[in-house]
C-alpha cells in the first residue's frame, strides 16, 4: 500500500464521530408546562379540601340523648349538701389510699388539731370527706365552707365523749345537736390557732372556722331534715351526677360547681374521679341551657379541656374523658 493510502487509513479510523442526541419526542410547549402546573395545583387543592374536610369531621361532635329515666344512686354523704352550694368537693380518702396503696397520699401531718380537748385527725382515720362551700354575705367576704367527715366509729364516740365532758367548752344547740366552739389548726395551711365550730351528727363531723362558723352547721344540720334543700335532691343535679359518669357511685371523688365557669353559657360542671385496672379515669360534664348550646360551645369545651380520651355531647351536656396514670390520682382529687 502506498504511503497516500495508509495515510487515508489512518485518518479513517481516528476521526471522530458526533454524538447521536437520543430522541426526546414532541418538544415540550408552554402550553404543556401550563397544563401540568394546572394539575398540580389542583392536586394541591384537592389535597387540602380533604384535610379540611377531615378536620371539621373530627370536630362535629357525637351527639346523644339522655335516657328517659336516667340513673341515680344516691349517696349518705348528699343529705349534707344544701342546693345553695357553689362548690362540692367529696373525697373518699379509703379507697384513693386502697387504690394506690400508698397510706402516705395525703401526708403524714394532722388535718386537724383540737387544742382543747386534744384530739388529733389523720387522714388515715377518715373514711371520705365533703368540702361545702356557701355563697358570700357580702362581695368582700369569703365564701364560707363546712366539711362533713366520716371518720372510724370508735374514734369518732371517743371524740364525742370528750367534748361533751369538756366543762370549759361554750356550745350551743341547734335542734336537739350540741354545736360546740373550739380552737384548731391545720398544719398544711396554717400553723395559727383559728376559732372553730364543731358538731357531730349522724355519725358524721360537721365543722367550719371562722366568724359565724355555728351559723353555717346551723345550715347544714337544715339541710339534713329537708330534701327539698339538698343539692341532689334536683333532677338537674341528677341528671348531672349521670352525665359526669358517676351514676353507679363507684367514684374516688366528685366534684361540683355550680357558679359560672370559663365556658360561656355553662350552667353546671361535674367531675368524677374513677380508679380503673391501675390507672385513674376523670369524666367533666358541663350542662348548658338546650342542646343546641351545648353543641355550640363543643369546640370551646374541647380547646379548654384538650387531651381528652373521648368528648361528645349528651343531652344539654359536654362531656369529656381523660385517662391518667395512677400515679396522678393526688392531682386529679384536689378539685375541678
Amino acid at each position: 500500500m502506498s504511503a497516500d493510502g495508509w495515510s487515508n487509513l489512518f485518518i479513517t479510523v481516528t476521526k471522530r464521530k458526533r454524538p447521536v442526541k437520543p430522541h426526546s419526542g414532541r418538544k415540550e410547549t408552554p402550553r404543556h408546562r401550563n397544563k401540568v402546573r394546572l394539575y398540580s395545583m389542583v392536586a394541591t387543592i384537592g389535597l387540602l379540601l380533604v384535610i379540611l374536610i377531615g378536620s371539621y369531621v373530627a370536630f362535629q361532635p357525637k351527639v346523644e340523648d339522655l335516657p328517659a329515666t336516667v340513673p341515680f344512686q344516691h349517696e349518705d354523704w348528699m343529705i349534707f349538701v344544701p342546693s345553695s352550694a357553689q362548690f362540692v368537693a367529696y373525697v373518699n380518702y379509703r379507697a384513693c389510699i386502697e387504690a394506690t396503696g400508698n397510706y402516705s397520699l395525703f401526708g403524714d401531718y394532722p388535718l386537724l388539731e383540737i387544742y382543747l380537748p386534744p384530739y388529733t385527725l389523720y387522714a388515715t382515720s377518715i373514711e371520705y370527706e365533703v368540702s361545702v362551700n356557701l355563697p358570700s354575705q357580702g362581695s368582700k367576704e369569703t365564701s364560707p365552707t363546712a366539711s362533713i367527715v366520716k371518720i372510724d366509729s370508735q374514734e369518732l364516740k371517743d371524740l364525742e365523749k370528750a367534748l361533751q365532758s369538756s366543762t370549759i367548752l361554750h356550745n350551743t344547740h341547734h335542734g336537739d345537736t350540741t354545736i360546740f366552739d373550739l380552737l384548731v389548726r391545720h398544719k398544711e395551711r396554717n400553723p395559727q390557732l383559728v376559732s372553730a365550730s364543731l358538731a357531730i351528727t349522724h355519725e358524721r363531723i360537721i365543722f367550719a372556722e371562722g366568724a359565724g362558723s355555728a351559723n353555717i352547721i346551723g345550715l347544714i344540720l337544715d339541710t339534713i331534715g329537708s330534701e327539698s334543700r339538698q343539692l341532689f335532691s334536683l333532677e338537674s343535679s341528677r341528671t348531672a351526677v349521670y352525665a359526669s359518669g358517676g351514676s353507679s357511685g363507684d367514684y374516688l371523688a366528685l366534684f361540683v360547681a355550680t357558679f359560672p365557669t370559663q365556658i360561656e353559657g355553662a350552667n353546671v360542671m361535674m367531675k368524677t374521679v374513677k380508679s380503673v385496672s391501675s390507672s385513674v379515669t376523670t369524666q367533666i360534664a358541663l350542662s348548658f341551657d338546650n342542646q343546641g348550646k351545648a353543641e355550640g360551645q363543643y369546640r370551646a369545651v374541647r380547646n379548654l379541656y384538650s387531651g381528652g380520651s373521648a368528648y361528645w355531647v349528651l343531652g344539654p351536656f359536654v362531656v369529656a374523658k381523660f385517662n391518667h396514670e395512677i400515679s396522678t390520682l393526688r392531682d386529679e382529687i384536689r378539685g375541678l
